[in-house]
């Protein structure tokens, strides 16, 4: 049998792989994964792929009911008290493409919503955060075509909604031989926001929003999201290349 790519001790999960280092605390999903290393290349203040829905992150507001790793996963799964009762399954992915043409490394989140309730809204978004000297974004609905986003001088993360696109930000980290691109798949996809703040090297931070807000009794809605670490060279086209196997890869069948 193969062994898991994630060591979890208690609520904190670590992975350490040639290709990638993160940290997860489980009690904190809305903080991401810690990730210090990518493509050989050192990762610092960052955090990728948080899970942010009202009430997952506040102290007494949600109970982690079960967590184990299984080869390259890692699944928490939380149940939510009070206004908007809610359980929720997070799966974090990991895919290491570094023997590929084009060398990647991918985490990805599929989350998992539920209700027991007749009726409910819920707001699900997930956030990455992040030093970068750019940041580009598909436009006009092409993910082949990407416009550097200007950015506005701040002194914290004030998140704005971003210019209408399929989903998909590239990161250029500063001093750094390694890009991050962030997507969503277009039907999990409702809108995206981004945040700067100085000062340099300044901190981006991306917000995808989305289309999990109206929950029934008894239906599960799933979304997933996808962040890639690509060389910088040439990483707009590798970028595309990601998105496109992204779109087209399967749903897993279970959280």
């Amino acid at each position: 049998m193969t062994s898991s790519l994630w060591n979890l001790r208690a609520d904190r999960a670590t992975l350490d792989i040639a290709s990638l280092a993160a940290t997860l605390d489980l009690t904190h999903p809305a903080n991401g994964l810690g990730i210090t290393r990518a493509l050989g290349a050192s990762v610092a203040d960052a955090q990728f792929l948080g899970i942010s829905i009202p009430g997952l992150s506040e102290s007494g507001q949600h109970s982690i009911t079960d967590r184990y790793v299984r080869q390259e996963d890692l699944t928490a799964a939380y149940e939510l008290t009070g206004d908007c009762p809610l359980h929720v399954d997070a799966r974090w992915s990991v895919c290491d493409g570094t023997s590929s043409d084009s060398p990647f490394v991918a985490v990805e989140v599929l989350v998992s919503v539920r209700t027991w309730v007749l009726d409910s809204l819920s707001q699900l978004s997930v956030v990455s955060r992040c030093p970068a000297e750019e940041v580009l974004h598909s436009i006009g609905g092409e993910i082949d075509v990407f416009a550097t986003i200007a950015p506005a001088a701040a002194d914290h993360l004030e998140f704005s909604e971003a210019p209408a696109g399929p989903g998909c930000m590239l990161l250029r980290l500063p001093e750094s031989a390694i890009s991050y691109v962030e997507m969503v798949r277009p039907g999990d996809f409702q809108s995206e926001e981004i945040a700067f703040q100085a000062p340099v090297p300044q901190r981006a931070g991306i917000l995808h929003r989305l289309s999990v807000e109206h929950l029934e009794k008894g239906v599960i809605l799933r979304a997933r999201v996808r962040g890639v670490f690509v060389p910088r060279d040439n990483d707009e086209q590798i970028a595309v290349e990601q998105y496109q196997a992204f779109v087209e890869s399967p749903l897993p069948l279970a959280t």
